[in-house]
């Protein structure tokens, strides 16, 4: 059906999202579309709500692909429409869209499966590391090529894309398994702190993400703001009495970017 067509007919209302955005691609359809247009006002608003509410479900469904194997495609859906009318798009880029649903989880009778929820708080901070700029991080054939005073005076910060979360159950294991099933997957409880980031490979880019210490996790929240390299390695041998080994773990991590030197 064209906008010619429709504009000689009857106008129907659920085609006028497709017909206003082909118009806005190409103004010699604007006066065609406009003529289309007989219904009301609140009518076409109603056609367009109901497509950009399509577009908000679909991405929740994007954003939280292991929370929809976890509660199963009707009860996913069930709650994303509840959700999507209780907490308005407030950013035009839909990948922004969904950040409380791990809040709105457990405030919905998920009382039996606390870990649903908290899985929904780890995929909205994928979500959130995949969107942030991509930094080079810092590296070990750098850091080789720095004399002694160039290297005392070096500033690190962790890298945009890092997010942390402090949780009581083994999500980093349980999100690794629904990306590549092997066995059978084993929730266990317990006191667990994961980082993720996004992380270089000869391949390009990929999602890092790994269970780290206390002590790790407290200085990896620290370096939220930079600090000299120097002070970062005595962090590391208060804890670990193998600073190199440290060290290199840092970097395959990918945690760490330079941020007062050219790379």
């Amino acid at each position: 059906m064209t906008l010619k067509s429709i504009s000689r007919q009857q106008y129907i209302p659920q085609h006028w999202p497709e017909h206003f955005f082909a118009a806005l691609d190409n103004p010699a359809l604007a006066s065609e579309w406009l003529a289309a247009g007989k219904a009301n006002i609140a009518t076409c608003l109603a056609a367009y709500r109901n497509n950009t509410r399509g577009g908000r479900l679909r991405a929740l469904e994007i954003t939280y692909p292991v929370v929809l194997q976890l509660l199963g495609q009707e009860a996913f859906a069930a709650f994303s429409e509840r959700y999507v009318d209780h907490y308005p798009a407030v950013a035009a880029d839909l990948d922004r869209f969904g950040e409380a649903f791990g809040s709105y989880l457990q405030q919905t009778g998920l009382d039996d499966y606390p870990y649903i929820a908290a899985m929904a708080e780890l995929e909205w901070l994928i979500q959130d590391a995949r969107q942030q700029a991509l930094a080079t991080p810092l590296s070990a054939a750098f850091l080789q090529q720095l004399e002694e005073m160039a290297l005392a005076e070096l500033k690190v910060q962790s890298v945009p894309s890092l997010r942390v979360l402090e949780t009581g159950f083994n999500l980093h294991q349980l999100w690794h398994w629904h990306q590549q099933p092997e066995g059978e997957p084993e929730l266990i409880t317990g006191d667990y702190r994961i980082a993720l980031n996004m992380c270089w490979s000869g391949q390009g880019w990929y999602l890092n993400i790994a269970e780290v210490s206390a002590e790790q996790m407290l200085i990896l929240k620290e370096l939220a703001s930079s600090q000299p390299l120097t002070d970062v390695l005595e962090r590391f041998a208060e804890h670990n009495d193998d600073l190199s080994q440290e060290l290199n773990n840092w970097l395959k991590q990918g945690w760490l970017q330079v941020v007062n030197h050219d790379q």
